[in-house]
């Protein structure tokens, strides 16, 4: 290996390491997907959510579980002993932050917008404004949009920065249907499901394959009937908002639910 004492190649060389190092905390990623929900005949609700990585986390750190023999009992511990994070210092390992955890989908600051056509006439393009993300809500930001047409495809197509000055974007593209008039009756399909435990993965990292083979019925619409995550399960309990979100983010970002929940509009 060459190695060189070059003043100019030094300042070089570190000068290309600082714009690596700022150009990767520049990118924000949409590691939850989006949501396509409350879809009528006219309207419809975009969300997404930003993040620092665009894929749970993995490997990571393991929650604390407890056993029948020394089960975490937080009934006996005191505010003061739980801590201002309600909990975590049971049940995470010493020094290990929420965000480093198997399947964490850590929030990002940024902005995104939004660009939505009919699929078979793109003359309908319509781009949103630059949106921050509201860190107070998770950074997660949600799209009203109104006006649409009947039993009509649209293709959406969801941009994110850092800041609207920024030069990196992520982009990620997602396509639903309006329903039908209310004056008209046809044939749809649609999918239903319950009891979305995390312990129920069984096509690995990627989550559960009823998404897939959802997908492949091309439904109109999905419900989900709850239970969607479950507070008073371990690896965690929840007592405090930010494990609550842990579930839910760690749940919508499995790749298979990801993919459906991209193409095809849900209820909750």
């Amino acid at each position: 290996m060459f190695f060189s004492s070059s003043p100019k190649l030094s300042s070089l060389l570190f000068a290309l390491t600082l714009m690596i190092a700022f150009a990767e905390a520049e990118e924000v990623y949409f590691g939850n997907g989006i949501k396509i929900g409350e879809v009528s005949d006219t309207e419809a609700i975009i969300w997404t959510r930003l993040t620092s990585v665009p894929d749970p986390v993995q490997p990571g750190a393991e929650f604390i579980v407890g056993t029948k023999q020394q089960p975490i009992r937080f009934a006996n511990f005191t505010d003061e002993e739980l801590g201002p994070r309600g909990g975590y210092g049971h049940q995470l390992p010493e020094g290990v932050p929420l965000e480093k955890t198997a399947f964490a989908v850590p929030g990002e600051s940024g902005v995104v917008r939004l660009t939505y056509e009919e699929v078979k006439n793109p003359n309908t393009r319509k781009t949103t404004s630059w949106q921050a993300v509201d860190p107070d809500r998770d950074f997660t930001r949600h799209f009203n949009l109104r006006n649409l047409k009947p039993d009509t495809d649209y293709a959406l197509t969801l941009e994110a920065r850092k800041s609207e000055s920024s030069d990196e974007t992520t982009t990620l593209k997602g396509s639903f249907a309006t329903a039908p008039s209310r004056t008209t009756a046809r044939k749809v399909t649609f999918a239903v499901t319950t009891c979305m435990a995390f312990s129920t993965l069984d096509d690995g990292d990627r989550g559960q394959l009823i998404y897939k083979s959802m997908l492949k019925l091309k439904p109109d619409f999905f419900v989900h009937a709850g239970d969607i995550v479950y507070y008073d399960h371990k690896d965690p309990f929840v007592t405090h908002i930010d494990l609550a979100r842990h579930k839910w983010n760690r749940m919508f970002g499995l790749s298979n639910l990801k993919t459906l929940l991209t193409q095809v509009p849900a209820y909750w």
